[in-house]
């Protein structure tokens, strides 16, 4: 989990700090962090692990947004302030709990209205997301490589009805 750690705070690189350009200063340092990262992430314990672990070899290749926002497979929810069409907040469930969109707090709320997500065909990836989809696959994390076709596919606004692409409004939110 270490190097998770280093990723983590390698991603908060891009946040103001006052310590320089810090993926210059430590560039040698970084190229090591993901070297060992992408050697040891074989070996990960458990789909949440080797969540966590490709999370920080984004982050060592400077990947915005998902080198931070990755690891919300973990939990099982994105959490989007506006549907891209009608405004409404969502949540969009992708594991545990099914894959899903709602306008409603399906935790705590009775029967919130819902809309099944539509996962994207590998084909239809782009090359970042092909690159975390084909390593799942190949190292064994079919679950992860699931969540991913989920993640980069389709969820229609319960409330609107209007479609959008998924991992589109997270990188709009959280860029």
């Amino acid at each position: 989990m270490i190097l998770s750690l280093c990723g983590s705070i390698v991603a908060g690189a891009r946040q103001p700090h006052g310590a320089g350009d810090v993926r210059t200063i430590h560039a040698p340092e970084i190229e090591e962090l993901l070297r060992l990262t992408n050697e040891t992430m074989r070996a990960a314990i458990d789909e949440d692990s080797f969540t966590y672990m490709l999370q920080a070899v984004l982050a060592f290749e400077n990947v915005p947004v998902w080198d931070e926002m990755l690891e919300q497979l973990v939990q099982g929810e994105f959490e989007l302030e506006n549907c891209p069409s009608c405004g409404v907040h969502l949540f969009v469930a992708i594991g545990a709990d099914g894959y899903f969109a709602t306008s409603g707090d399906y935790a705590i709320e009775h029967d919130p209205p819902k809309s099944e997500l539509t996962p994207v065909v590998p084909s239809g990836l782009d090359l970042v997301a092909r690159r975390m989809y084909d390593m799942a696959q190949s190292l064994g994390r079919e679950n992860l490589a699931m969540r991913l076709l989920y993640l980069f596919g389709e969820a229609t606004c319960p409330d609107c009805r209007k479609t959008f692409q998924v991992a589109d409004q997270v990188i709009k939110e959280y860029s």
